[in-house]
């Protein structure tokens, strides 16, 4: 069986076989036994376990990337034509102007739909990030519509920009993403409601 011990302050593991003893002077019983220090074996065995379970969850995210890859290119298929149809409609003069409003929103929804699906290409290592000069209080406004439809009425979301910000250099699908999940997760800190 194994027992640990001590030796130094350290911890430490041995392999004990323990059998009884009778001396050949007389019935006094005894106990002959036998350690061997398997510190090291237990250790890289823990080691070896801690690995594997890396691998295993290394994989897994693999996977994940993998799935969530093919599920955007997909997707991206999708808009393409739902953004092309759009486009369509937008190209014809006499669109009565309900109608015209309503197709601009379809484009713009189906154009930031396209930007979460660049962020799973990115997630799937099918598409690196694109960085480029952003206004920074642009980027938010045209997220607020957005921003708006999330949240229930009882939250108010209130901008405070400020016009002298220099452009910032960013992924905008990576930008509008993080700002997501900031207000998601305000919204789930106020269940009863707040600014």
């Amino acid at each position: 069986f194994e027992e640990p011990g001590t030796l130094d302050g350290e911890e430490h593991w041995y392999l004990t076989t323990k059998v009884p003893f009778h001396g050949v002077r007389g019935p006094g019983p005894g106990i002959l036994g036998m350690s061997i220090d398997i510190t090291d074996l237990k250790r890289a065995r823990a080691e070896r376990e801690v690995l594997a379970d890396e691998l295993s969850a290394s994989r897994r995210l693999e996977a994940l990337g993998r799935l969530a890859g093919g599920i955007a290119h997909d997707f991206n298929n999708l808009l393409t034509a739902i953004l092309g149809q759009a486009e369509l409609a937008l190209l014809l003069d006499d669109l009565p102007g309900p109608w015209r409003e309503a197709m601009g929103e379809v484009r713009r929804s189906a154009e930031r739909a396209a930007q979460l699906t660049s962020q799973l290409l990115a997630f799937g290592r099918r598409q690196v990030s694109q960085p480029q000069a952003l206004d920074l209080n642009a980027q938010l406004r045209s997220l607020r519509q957005l921003l708006d439809r999330i949240l229930p009425e009882h939250i108010d979301l209130h901008l405070e920009l400020t016009d002298e910000l220099p452009a910032v250099f960013v992924d905008a699908g990576q930008l509008e993403q993080v700002v997501m999940n900031l207000v998601l997760n305000a919204r789930d800190a106020m269940p009863t409601g707040g600014r």
